[in-house]
């Protein structure tokens, strides 16, 4: 039996979490964005390796509401994340699951239904910032300049 769980778009996706607040920069659109409160929790646990499955049985047992709702909340969620190309989809083989520490809490949060906020306002800045244009070694090294600019030994 397979489970659904996500990974971040990389390498055209960059993010940070600030204060409770992640915010997503897309290298490629040159868009950001924001997710706060329910919505880091999901994104920090998919990330982490999670499967959809842990992260529900988490949700439900730290917070207040119906599981269809939260359900919902949490597909429509990772949809928009996956829709903006945020996250890629994968499957994870049953047995290899990551292990959440469960404890009945002793007040459980009220649920509200996780958002991703969309900015667009900064796109050509973004896009005109060199830093992104870069390979896995990072920067400063662009792609197409690491052979060009390589110095010779002969004299």
């Amino acid at each position: 039996m397979s489970l659904l769980s996500f990974k971040i778009s990389s390498p055209k996706i960059v993010h940070e979490t600030i204060d409770g607040e992640v915010v997503i920069i897309n290298l490629e659109s040159g868009f950001y964005y924001s997710i706060q409160n329910v919505g880091t929790i999901i994104w920090e646990k998919a990330i982490a390796g999670f499967t959809v499955a842990e992260i529900l049985k988490y949700l439900n047992t730290n917070f207040e509401a119906s599981s269809k709702d939260i359900e919902i909340g949490v597909y429509k969620f990772l949809e928009h994340l996956q829709s903006e190309a945020i996250v890629i989809s994968t499957e994870t083989q049953s047995g290899m699951t990551n292990q959440i520490a469960h404890s009945t809490p002793t007040h459980k949060l009220a649920f509200e239904l996780p958002t991703l906020q969309k900015y667009t306002d900064m796109e050509s800045l973004l896009l005109l910032d060199p830093v992104h244009e870069v390979d896995e070694t990072g920067w400063p090294s662009q792609p197409s300049d690491r052979n060009s600019n390589q110095v010779s030994d002969s004299v």
